[in-house]
C-alpha cells in the first residue's frame, strides 16, 4: 500500500464507526445503477486523491476500474471502510487480507481507516513505506516485522515493510509464497510421474520389465520434491513462523 501523510497531528475520535470488512460487491448491495456508478467514482476519486496528495500518479480511472469494478482481478476483491471514512481496497491471500489501494475520504479518515483495521477479524498484512511506518507503529496492536520488500511503482524501486494485526498472518504468507515458489517443481515431478508410468506400461507389453530401466527417471521425479521440500522447510520461512520481533 503507497504511503499517505502523516497523521500524527491529528486529534483520535473516540465514538465507534462502521467500518467493516467486507467483499468488495457487499458495499454496492441494495444500491440502484446510478446510486452504484457514483460510489464507484467517488472510491476512485478518493483513491487518486490520496495518491496525488503525496505526488505520485494513480492508475488510470480505466485501469482501476478494470481491476477491481469489472472483474480482471484473479483474486476478489476486499475491502474495509464504510461510506463515511472511505475505503481501504485489496484482496485475500490464502485467508489473509492484503490492502493494495487507499481510498479515503480524507487525512483523518485514513488514520481511522488504519488505526480500526487492526481489530478486523481477518489477519491482515500492510505492505507500507518508512514514514507510514512510524506512524503505525505507534497504533495500538500493529506489529512492524523485520521483512522488507522491493517493489516497483511506475519504473521505480519502493521499499516496503511487512505490518501485521496478528501473528497467524505471517505463517500463512510464508506458506503461500513457498507453496506459489515451489508449484513449478511439484508440476515437473507430477509430469515425471505421468512419463514413468507410461514407460512402465510399455516395458511390462513388451516383456521386457526391468526396475533398473526406470530408476533414473524415478530419480528425477524425487529430486524436483526434496527441492520444493528443502524451501518450505527453509530457514527463512522457520524465522517468518515465530514472532522474533518486536511489536
Amino acid at each position: 500500500m503507497d504511503e499517505v501523510e502523516d497523521f500524527e497531528s491529528l486529534p483520535e475520535r473516540s465514538a465507534p464507526t462502521s467500518n467493516k470488512l467486507t467483499s468488495l460487491g457487499a458495499i454496492f448491495e441494495g444500491l440502484n445503477e446510478v446510486e452504484t456508478e457514483k460510489l464507484q467514482a467517488d472510491i476512485y476519486e478518493n483513491y487518486a486523491a490520496a495518491m496525488q496528495m503525496r505526488d505520485r500518479e494513480p492508475l488510470s480511472e480505466e485501469r482501476f476500474y478494470n481491476h477491481f469494478y469489472r472483474g480482471w482481478s484473479n483474486r476478489e476483491p476486499k475491502v474495509f471502510g464504510s461510506d463515511k471514512d472511505g475505503y481501504l481496497l485489496g484482496s485475500v491471500i490464502n485467508e489473509v487480507f492484503v490492502p493494495t489501494h487507499f481510498a479515503p475520504q480524507g487525512l483523518r479518515q485514513g488514520y481511522r481507516l488504519i488505526k480500526e483495521l487492526v481489530d478486523a477479524d481477518m489477519p491482515t498484512a500492510l505492505f507500507i513505506t518508512d514514514d507510514l511506518v512510524n506512524t503505525v507503529r505507534k497504533m495500538n496492536g500493529w506489529k512492524v516485522t523485520p521483512v522488507k520488500m522491493t517493489t516497483r511503482f511506475r519504473g521505480s524501486d519502493v521499499l516496503k515493510t511487512l505490518v501485521i494485526n496478528k501473528w497467524s498472518t505471517v505463517p500463512k504468507l510464508a506458506q503461500y509464497t513457498a507453496s506459489e515458489l515451489a508449484k513449478p517443481s511439484i508440476d515437473k515431478a507430477r509430469n515425471i510421474v505421468r512419463n514413468i508410468g507410461e514407460k512402465a506400461i510399455t516395458l511390462l507389453n513388451g516383456n521386457r520389465a526391468n526396475a533398473n530401466d526406470i530408476d533414473a527417471e524415478v530419480e528425477k521425479c524425487v529430486n524436483p520434491y526434496i527441492d520444493s521440500r528443502q524451501y518450505l522447510d527453509s530457514t527463512y520461512l522457520r524465522t517468518l513462523s515465530k514472532p522474533l520481533w518486536d511489536d
